[in-house]
């Protein structure tokens, strides 16, 4: 498969690493390079940028000078001049709470929530374990971690 390392639409950036990697794959953006990324965002007059990665749910936003670490459940995206958003991870979190997370964006309204879900860990640990992968993969699963 042959994707292309980032998606731009409009104020609207899709990448899986950072904004401020050359190659948008390996960088994270979390506390040590939130305002690094940020800054990347208002020189390139990017309003929205989600990214993966870090595997960590949440978001950071700048509101003028401020800046800011969110993790509500829910974020109205209309009071803050840039986002740097993780909707988490689809089996592998780092929150310590086991499941799927991800989240749902209503461009309309200006709207983010984010959602934690259940899945049978146990069925993709028995998956994870027939092909010979690490056990460490399962046990990841398992801790939410």
């Amino acid at each position: 498969m042959d994707l292309p390392a980032f998606h731009r639409q409009g104020e609207w950036y899709a990448v899986h690493g950072a904004p401020q990697d050359a190659n948008y794959f390996t960088a994270y953006v979390y506390a040590m390079t939130y305002v690094d990324n940020l800054d990347v965002l208002k020189a390139r007059n990017i309003r929205f940028c989600v990214h993966g990665h870090s595997h960590l749910i949440g978001a950071y936003a700048r509101s003028g000078h401020v800046d800011q670490h969110r993790v509500e459940a829910e974020l109205d995206l209309t009071r803050a001049d840039h986002w740097l958003i993780c909707p988490g991870s689809v089996g592998q979190p780092r929150s310590g709470q086991p499941g799927c997370e991800f989240a749902l964006i209503d461009r309309r309204r200006g709207h983010l929530a984010f959602h934690r879900v259940a899945y049978d860990i146990e069925a993709t640990v028995a998956a994870i374990d027939d092909a010979g992968l690490p056990p460490q993969l399962g046990d990841r699963l398992r801790r939410g971690r």
